[in-house]
């Protein structure tokens, strides 16, 4: 007999797997209905695979990424007037409607369910001063500082623009972290500044990692990868991935070209962009991008090696994750990897600055050794980050904030 009534507030459907927050969705999901009774309010296109898990699927509008030309001049012009007219910044209205808000608040109505779990603030924020069903807000970053640091990597109108948008996100954040009645963050990075935010009026919180479903990438272990194969995975239509790209694209490709030499090697770029993006990235010799696929475990499979070229946030932390679940070495930046610990050593390469990067991806693709060994170590971590081990946290978490709210 399963316990408690979660409603479960998802900013996408979680399904296919590319992008972090689909992957952290999805397995919280997989872990809440293990011993939840679970409602899912999302956005897009039913997937079988969330359905199974899930009691009910409420789907009120579509993904923005999946709208008609219409819907999405509808949407921006909507955030754009509540914006004007309110105090949150577009960072958040551009991520919701108003139909969405709505179901959102009519779901949540007191009485229906004994907790709502919020992913990311967008979800959170529309729930605040609105009935008394306890809301629990998993914290995918500290978005405030999210922000912060893309506006200082952008320059004229748009920087000004985020001058404005910063403290306003600013405030609906430190609301969020405070009216909650618990937060989750998904490492001690992202809790410490989620406290120099809101200091001692800071919600009861837990660290609840991100994890990865080990038993998903199976055949992808055993497959043998294409030789000097650069895989890029990432939820490319999001801003501050897509800083991170440019500077991938337009300065470590020619830097790492210049290395390999007469060595051959390829990139292929996966996941959710614009066709703008995919143009862009199309327009590079070595690179193939692969707009919006459905699934990323063939990539993954031909992989040789996983970059991950992140300048302004490490999000949830799980394109490592998955990288180390397919036993492939992993490149990354600082950032990429901020949040992760993996204790004593990193079983990956870390390196920072177009030279010291172009660098690290030439020795991995050219030292069979060393790329082996690199794999090696990162799957000795990801044995740790299976996602069986939120059962327990999670049902405790739940249990507290519902016997609390008695």
């Amino acid at each position: 007999m399963k316990s408690h009534r979660i409603l479960f507030v998802a900013r996408a459907m979680p399904w296919p797997l590319h992008g972090g927050a689909r992957l952290r969705d999805f397995n919280m999901l997989q872990a809440l209905a293990d011993g939840f009774e679970v409602d899912l309010l999302t956005v897009g296109r039913n997937q079988p695979q969330v359905d199974a898990l899930c009691r009910n699927v409420y789907l009120p509008t579509p993904y923005y990424g999946d709208e008609t030309p219409w819907l999405a001049i509808k949407r921006w012009a909507a955030a754009s007037v509540e914006t004007l007219t309110g105090p949150e910044p577009l960072w958040l209205t551009s991520k919701t409607n108003g139909m969405l808000r709505r179901a959102i608040r009519e779901r949540a109505k007191d009485g229906q369910y004994d907790v709502v779990l919020a992913s990311e603030l967008s979800s959170a924020a529309v729930l605040l001063g609105h009935g008394e069903t306890p809301v629990i807000y998993d914290a995918h970053n500290c978005e405030w500082r999210l922000l912060e640091r893309t506006r200082q990597q952008q320059a004229g109108l748009r920087r000004r623009v985020l001058d404005r948008e910063v403290p306003r996100l600013r405030a609906v954040e430190r609301r969020t972290v405070t009216e909650s009645k618990m937060v989750f963050v998904t490492a001690q990075s992202d809790l410490d500044e989620l406290r120099m935010l809101a200091g001692a009026d800071l919600a009861p919180h837990r660290i609840i990692p991100s994890t990865i479903d080990l038993k998903r990438y199976e055949n992808v272990r055993a497959a043998t990868p294409q030789p000097a194969t650069i895989l890029v995975p990432g939820k490319f239509d999001w801003q501050p991935n897509l800083i991170g790209l440019e500077w991938f694209a337009d300065e470590v490709v020619p830097a790492l070209r210049q290395r390999m030499q007469d060595n051959a090697f390829r990139v292929v770029v996966a996941g959710r962009m614009t066709e703008a993006t995919k143009s862009k990235l199309d327009a590079v010799p070595e690179i193939t991008a692969e707009r919006n696929p459905d699934d990323m475990l063939d990539f993954f499979a031909r992989a040789s090696l996983v970059s991950v070229p992140v300048l302004v946030s490490s999000g949830t932390r799980l394109r490592i994750a998955e990288g180390l679940a397919c036993k492939r070495p992993i490149v990354s930046t600082t950032p990429g990897a901020a949040g992760l610990d993996p204790g004593d050593g990193t079983p990956w390469i870390v390196a920072d600055g177009t030279d010291s990067y172009a660098d690290a991806l030439a020795r991995v693709l050219t030292d069979t050794a060393l790329s082996k060994q690199v794999a090696s170590d990162g799957w000795a971590f990801a044995e740790t980050l299976d996602w069986n081990s939120l059962r327990v946290p999670l049902s405790e978490a739940i249990e507290g904030v519902v016997e609390a709210a008695r």
